[in-house]
């Protein structure tokens, strides 16, 4: 049995404290949720592994080998023009299969502060889909490619890309 002179409820202290958290919280931890960055670095590192997929597909599926190139920027993927190893690589434009245009390139700036790197620059993959490097020779280990915190790591001797 209740008192005749006490009510439930919250005080105008407990609510005003609770309000002030909250928009201290909001604050501190909204332009964290706010900020495009991670969303930027995480788009770019899903191209780089989608072109590099692409690159080692289209190898294995035309017997022609196919380079992706890293640039500070960005990458291009190209295919040798004649299909020809034994006259080394001439790059030649492929088409992007997401647009349908030539020239499969992604040259958008990263986000500041964010590092991009590859242990192979640039990356070719052989009739056969296996990774090589500019010497066209079989890798003997696997390629890594950084992009921020993500890594993608490409397989020498099968072109497997994960």
């Amino acid at each position: 049995m209740t008192s005749a002179g006490s009510k439930n409820g919250f005080t105008l202290i407990e609510l005003i404290t609770v309000i002030t958290i909250i928009g201290v919280l909001a604050v501190v931890v909204g332009p964290r949720f706010a900020s495009s960055d991670v969303y930027e670095i995480r788009t770019f590192y899903d191209d780089v592994l989608k072109a590099t997929r692409y690159a080692q597909a289209k190898a294995a599926g035309s017997g022609c080998i196919t380079q992706i190139d890293f640039t500070a920027s960005g990458f291009r993927v190209s295919v040798d023009s004649d299909c020809d190893s034994t006259n080394g690589f001439v790059a030649a434009d492929i088409v992007n299969p997401g647009d349908f245009e030539s020239g499969f390139t992604e040259l958008d700036a990263l986000p500041t502060g964010t590092t991009y790197s590859a242990t192979v620059d640039p990356l070719l993959f052989d009739g056969r889909g296996r990774a090589m490097n500019s010497s066209l020779a079989v890798l003997g280990s696997a390629a890594q490619i950084t992009v921020g915190a993500y890594v993608i790591t490409v397989e020498g001797a099968t072109g497997y890309v994960q």
